[in-house]
Parts: structure tokens; C-alpha cells; sequence
């Protein structure tokens, strides 16, 4: 049965409801937890396929999903001399069934650098509403065979209070 709000006499919402009805600058935002996504070397062994791609293990996939928002810090460094200037570059997924995923866009890009390094920083606002499972592809091309770089991702997640 629906909810009847009345109004009082001067066309106001009762204070009642007005506190449940703040603006979204005055709702806290609460940390819902960081974790480790992943931290391996990518590996590239064929001359035909430069490309190496992975997912996030399947276990973060429903947490992932949990959040309002996501913020991805990638750490990629020891790249081998083949590896650098090649980014590496990690894409939201989404679903429902786990089989049939839908790309919600690039999150965080960087390029290895030699002797460094390097960090990448990225954020999924939350203005569209994610799907019940969640993961992250990073993929990682390399100039020639035998390439390989490790990389960390770190995700956060928030939700709106």
C-alpha cells in the first residue's frame, strides 16, 4: 500500500519526512572496505598473441558489485625491457548470471616505465547502477614475446549513507 505524505498548511513537508530528505552533500559516505585484487606478473609466451589478459578472481566478483562507488589504484613496476612505454589498462564488467558480461568502460590506465614505478588512479562514479556481480579485466600488450610486468590493483568502495 502506498505511503500518503500530507502536507501542512503552508504547503511544506512535514519535519518528520524533511530529515530523511537531505540533500545528497549532508548524507555521509562510508567506506564499505579496500582490498587487493590482484598482484602477479603478466606474462606474454607467444609471438602471435602480444596481448595478455586477465580477470579478477571470481571470489570479488559479488563484493565488487556491492558498492555505490569504485576507485582502482594500479601499481605496475620490474616491467622487462620489451614492456616498457606499453600501458596496461583495466575495464569494469558487470552482470547478472556471471556468464554474460556488459563492459562498463575503462577505469585506470598507465603505461610501464623502466626503472620505476609507476601509478594509476581511476574512479566509477556510480551514476548508473552495477548489475549483481562485478570484475575487473586488466590487459597489458607487449612490443614482442617474453614481456612481462607486475602489477598490484587495489580497489575501494564506498556507498552512499
Amino acid at each position: 500500500m502506498p505511503v500518503r505524505i500530507s502536507k501542512t498548511e503552508a504547503g511544506d513537508v512535514p519535519p518528520a519526512i524533511t530529515t530523511r530528505l537531505r540533500p545528497q552533500r549532508d548524507r555521509f559516505i562510508l567506506r564499505k572496505g579496500a582490498v587487493k585484487l590482484f598482484d602477479d606478473v603478466l606474462v606474454t609466451t607467444l609471438a602471435t598473441d602480444l596481448t595478455m589478459t586477465v580477470d579478477t578472481d571470481s571470489r570479488f566478483n559479488e563484493l565488487l558489485a556491492q558498492c555505490d562507488k569504485l576507485s582502482l589504484h594500479l601499481i605496475i613496476d620490474q616491467p622487462s625491457a620489451n614492456a616498457v612505454g606499453r600501458s596496461v589498462t583495466c575495464d569494469l564488467y558487470h552482470s547478472c548470471d556471471g556468464k554474460l558480461w556488459l563492459n562498463k568502460g575503462t577505469i585506470v590506465s598507465a603505461s610501464a616505465a623502466a626503472n620505476a614505478t609507476v601509478q594509476g588512479f581511476g574512479a566509477e562514479p556510480g551514476t548508473t547502477p552495477m548489475l549483481s556481480l562485478a570484475k575487473i579485466k586488466i590487459s597489458c600488450t607487449m612490443a614482442t614475446a617474453g614481456g612481462n610486468v607486475h602489477v598490484v590493483l587495489w580497489a575501494c568502495m564506498r556507498d552512499d549513507g
